[in-house]
């Protein structure tokens, strides 16, 4: 569980993987970083729930996401999900193409 991180409120980049992170309370307390722009969750224990969708989706300043390795990314339509859910973002474990954005 990642703790203590709400008061790093300019963090930008934030590397986490391979942490045993496996649930959405893990991870919640991210949604506390304003300025986080690239996040590497690969590599974690990530369960295959769509709650965790939304709380990455939370994070407002999210452009780079790595989340390769996880079981979430199991999910139907992972990919295209996730593109959904957070428009900002341009690279999603490789860069996002503009077709997938349709």
């Amino acid at each position: 569980k990642i703790e203590n991180i709400s008061h790093c409120k300019l963090l930008q980049t934030l590397n986490i993987s391979k942490n045993q992170l496996f649930n959405n309370e893990s991870i919640i307390e991210l949604i506390q970083c304003e300025s986080l722009i690239n996040l590497d969750l690969s590599n974690n224990k990530l369960e295959s729930n769509e709650e965790i969708i939304h709380t990455l989706s939370n994070i407002s300043s999210l452009v780079n996401l790595s989340i390769n390795g996880n079981e979430l990314t199991k999910i139907s339509s992972f990919r295209k999900k996730m593109i959904y859910h957070i428009p900002k973002l341009v690279y999603l474990d490789r860069p996002i193409d503009e077709i997938e954005r349709i």
